[in-house]
């Protein structure tokens, strides 16, 4: 691994998990990074791209239909992207729901309340 050197047993196995954990990588350029924040940092300066702008709607798509294709956790190795993130697309894409006011998508209801009490309704969160 790295050469990194530990006191205490548990402290280094819970750093190995690390080398073994599924690599952040960059999917326009490949590059690896240590965290996620990193990886959105580098979309940002690198390749101009906002993290909620980080995946187009056709990958989006596209990875979905790769899900169908060979399952979730397969599509998830070979496109680098977290299973869960595949799971939440699929719910955009099948099980839509919509902001009536303006046609946002969410993956959970809840999200979808909270997002028209604060952008449309102007719900006030301070109690005020």
């Amino acid at each position: 691994h790295c050469g990194k050197a530990f006191n205490r047993r548990d402290s280094f196995t819970r750093h190995v998990k690390k080398h073994e954990q599924k690599k952040i990588v960059c999917h326009l350029c490949e590059k690896e990074f240590v965290n996620v924040e990193e990886k959105y940092l580098h979309l940002k300066e690198t390749h101009g791209v906002k993290r909620s702008e980080a995946y187009s709607p056709e990958f989006k798509i596209l990875a979905v239909k790769r899900v169908k294709e060979i399952g979730i956790v397969n599509a998830a190795k070979e496109l680098n992207i977290w299973e869960s993130t595949l799971a939440n697309w699929q719910k955009l894409v099948f099980n839509p729901l919509n902001c009536t006011f303006c046609g946002k998508r969410f993956t959970r209801e809840n999200n979808l309340k909270v997002h028209v009490e604060l952008v449309h309704m102007k719900v006030d969160t301070n109690g005020h």
